[in-house]
């Protein structure tokens, strides 16, 4: 199976609807974005996050599921309860020749401690993985944000340790010093046996 052989424009875990980000989102993206305790951590969402910012992210995600070969996949988090979209994760810099990959991901503040996020990042690793058959992932957590590395430790990452670089964030105009975490397949294959 080739990484385009299956549609993957609509995720689903058992609370959640993962899609491609869209205009019909937007107010829920500012309401959950123009928030300094989640944009702080994140380096490329500025602050205040406006529908300009939103209409620009929603054309780059357009161009990145064009683009061949593909090496992005952009998804907002949708809650199918009450419809409301509440987070964004996606994966980028796919290298198929490498078979690795970077994954980013956020959720809105009002949202946090309900289990979303494990929801949300087991469904993209596991396309990833499973669907385009990377080996390896890596993601940063910047200083200061121990709950996301806490999350991706929850499948199998491993922190490389130090803080050895920083990241420019945007919503704060402050370089901030980051931890780095990769994810292998086996890795993760292994903490999913774990959890089940």
């Amino acid at each position: 199976m080739t990484q385009n052989s299956k549609d993957l424009s609509m995720l689903e875990t058992e609370r959640l609807l993962l899609s491609y980000p869209s205009k019909d989102a937007i107010p829920d993206i500012i309401k959950n974005l123009n928030d300094l305790d989640v944009s702080k951590w994140l380096a490329v969402v500025p602050y205040p996050y406006t529908e300009v910012h939103a209409d620009w992210y929603i054309n780059y995600a357009r161009e990145k599921r064009l683009a061949r070969p593909r090496d992005a996949y952009e998804y907002w988090v949708k809650l199918k309860s009450t419809e409301e979209t509440i987070g964004g994760v996606g994966l980028s810099k796919i290298n198929q020749e490498k078979k690795s990959g970077t994954i980013g991901y956020w959720l809105g503040s009002a949202h946090h401690r309900r289990g979303y996020g494990s929801e949300f990042l087991g469904k993209i690793l596991d396309v990833a993985f499973k669907e385009l058959y990377l080996e390896s992932i890596d993601a940063s957590v910047m200083y200061g944000n121990p709950s996301s590395g806490k999350l991706l430790e929850k499948f199998g990452a491993k922190s490389l340790g130090e803080v050895f670089k920083t990241h420019f964030c945007k919503a704060t105009g402050l370089e901030q010093n980051i931890f780095e975490y990769t994810l292998t397949k086996k890795d993760y294959e292994e903490s999913r046996g774990r959890n089940e």
